[in-house]
């Protein structure tokens, strides 16, 4: 049989909406790789008032933030249709990740908005949503999810890097897949890009542009999250308030800062990294001055995919987990996560059959 399965995506750099149509066959088992093609992907840039609304989120009120989760549901079957109306494709299943307000794991809970109730109602199509909420509920770090993907999906690689709004390894070692975040990426290089004007670091020009700061460099090494051991993963306001602390009383002008910064990442991904090959994935796989300096510090080979791939992939294995759902299937990895069990997540919405 075959699936086609609308992934969505809307990361922590809030660089826009991606939505990836794959189609998949067979019977998914995790001795042999999925079959699957990517039939189209699209990133949808938000709107000022969406990058507003999203990026001021975490200030809300419980009622405005549950306004949110509605609207952005709706936001998000617009969205939908809109793709695959220009598309000229349909798809059997929608896979949702939302956009992430909160994220504290230790304290029990993580949020993602964009009601898949609404998200169905909107399309009229049967919707997958929600899927960090129960690998925390087995105190899992419900982060990160995307190395389901690499296990099904890429599996000849040793170590798959995704440099999006924060940058996470996946590899497997011992007959388990290990997974966590290493340090942020674009989410703090877009912010100092943008006080240049930019919407974020063209090909890393700005940073080339710069100079390092080994006081700074220095100071960021030190930092008690790179000393910790097994799975981990980084709360994107508190880092934010955390490094932009550290980093902006210094008085560096922000394309030094930019340059330190990416010096700092790739020291960071450099220490990460296993076996012989490492696929690179996200937007930062087009930073070509960050690329650089990671392959001066690493020996294995560093590939980049067709740009479809680099761009998509967390879309895509969004698609994955929504397949593996359907199936009643694990798509959570408690090797990764540091959950008690890998766990079949995800709420699946059922649209009425009148809506189909």
């Amino acid at each position: 049989m075959a699936m086609r399965i609308l992934g969505l995506m809307s990361g922590t750099s809030l660089d826009g909406l991606d939505l990836a149509l794959v189609e998949f066959k067979g019977f998914p088992t995790r001795t042999q790789q999925v079959k699957w093609n990517l039939l189209s992907g699209k990133t949808m840039d938000y709107p000022d008032v969406w990058l507003q609304r999203l990026s001021t989120a975490h200030k809300l009120s419980a009622p405005d933030l549950l306004l949110l989760h509605a609207d952005y549901g709706r936001f998000l079957g617009s969205c939908c249709k809109e793709f695959l109306a220009t598309a000229g494709l349909r798809a059997e299943l929608i896979s949702s990740h939302g956009h992430t307000v909160f994220h504290e794991p230790a304290m029990g809970f993580t949020c993602q908005v964009g009601d898949g109730n609404v998200l169905a109602a909107e399309v009229g199509i049967n919707t997958v949503y929600d899927y960090r909420t129960m690998d925390v509920a087995f105190g899992g770090q419900g982060a990160p999810l995307v190395p389901i993907g690499d296990e099904y999906l890429f599996g000849e690689y040793g170590t798959c890097l995704n440099l999006g709004g924060i940058a996470n390894v996946s590899f497997a070692t011992g007959g388990k897949r290990l997974a966590h975040d290493v340090c942020p990426f674009n989410l703090l290089l877009n912010y100092y890009a943008q006080r240049e004007g930019y919407t974020y670091d063209p090909e890393g020009g700005l940073a080339t542009s710069g100079q390092t700061d080994t006081g700074l460099l220095h100071v960021l090494t030190q930092l008690p999250y790179y000393q910790i051991k097994g799975p981990k993963s980084l709360d994107k306001e508190k880092l934010m308030t955390h490094y932009t602390s550290i980093i902006d009383p210094r008085g560096l002008s922000n394309r030094d800062v930019l340059n330190t910064l990416s010096i700092h990442f790739a020291q960071e991904i450099a220490n990460n990294l296993h076996g012989d090959k490492v696929l690179v994935t996200g937007g930062g796989a087009f930073n070509q001055f960050a690329i650089k300096k990671l392959r001066e510090l690493c020996a294995q080979g560093l590939h980049i995919p067709s740009p479809d791939i680099v761009q998509f992939k967390e879309a895509i294995v969004f698609a994955l987990m929504g397949y593996l759902r359907v199936f009643e299937l694990e798509n959570t990895l408690a090797s990764a996560t540091g959950a008690s069990t890998n766990c079949c997540a995800g709420s699946l919405v059922m649209a009425p059959v009148g809506n189909l």
